[in-house]
């Protein structure tokens, strides 16, 4: 998870460089890919923190929490 994040924030920040079409493509590919791999990520030291039974419960409680930031911040 950590290394992906680190190449999300590096596309983030090679983005403004990205002068041609061919190197904005690549830019946005690979920030796809990292972008991603994130997401899909974000949820598995949830589940890996207990039981099965709990996983809803806490996947909704870091879901709320990370809601409350995505409507506040910005």
């Amino acid at each position: 998870m950590v290394p992906f994040t680190f190449l999300a924030a590096v596309m983030t920040y090679a983005w403004p460089f990205a002068r041609t079409f061919a190197s904005n493509v690549v830019v946005m590919v690979v920030y796809g890919f990292a972008s991603g791999t994130y997401i899909a990520l974000m949820g598995v030291p949830v589940a890996a923190m207990g039981e099965m039974g709990e996983l809803g419960r806490r996947m909704g409680m870091m879901n709320t929490i990370l809601a409350i930031g995505a409507l506040t911040g910005g």
